[in-house]
């Protein structure tokens, strides 16, 4: 399991408040890139959220040392790829 320093994006929000937006496209590419990474595997994550975003290092744009990963797949799921149906089920955490 890794260590990750920064903890979670959730802290950085309902701490700091929202993200300047070069900050914000900063972290938003990084999770694209992210998801498009396990999509393309065949895997959905199905409880995406704030929470389940960690920071790895201090959240510092200007020198390009954070990174962000995406954690807690435990209610992921493999569909395959392409994805050729709509999940039916309800996952994830109520609210979000």
């Amino acid at each position: 399991m890794e260590y990750i320093s920064g903890g979670e994006l959730y802290d950085y929000i309902n701490f700091g408040g929202a993200f300047e937006e070069d900050v914000a496209l900063f972290l938003f590419k990084q999770l694209l890139e992210g998801l498009n990474h396990i999509h393309k595997r065949g895997i959905v994550h199905l409880d995406l959220k704030p929470d389940n975003i960690f920071v790895d290092g201090v959240l510092d744009l200007a020198s390009s040392q954070s990174w962000i990963k995406i954690g807690d797949l435990g209610l992921s799921e493999y569909v395959g790829w392409p994805f050729n149906e709509a999940i039916q089920r309800r996952k994830g955490t109520p609210g979000y």
